[in-house]
């Protein structure tokens, strides 16, 4: 074999290899980033729910105590 042919081949390999272990790289880290910003958005989902369901509940909920003992009394607390 012609040590220039030999040469060529084993770059353009090492070449590929390389090619592909960048792509990889940064194909796991597009996935890692997309799934933390998947979390994220869920976080924040859950976040302003609760934070609805509190505003919900300060706004229509029971005032005092003779209040909370009828709802008792009722079963709908």
């Amino acid at each position: 074999m012609n040590p220039y042919f030999a040469g060529s081949f084993i770059l353009t390999v090492l070449s590929f290899l390389t090619a592909l272990i960048i792509y990889s790289t940064r194909a796991g880290r597009n996935s890692a980033r997309v799934h933390s910003e998947r979390q994220d958005a869920s976080d924040a989902t859950q976040s302003a729910k609760a934070a609805q369901r509190m505003l919900e509940a300060r706004t229509n909920g029971i005032r005092s105590g003779d209040e909370l003992t009828e709802e008792l009394d009722k079963g709908t607390f």
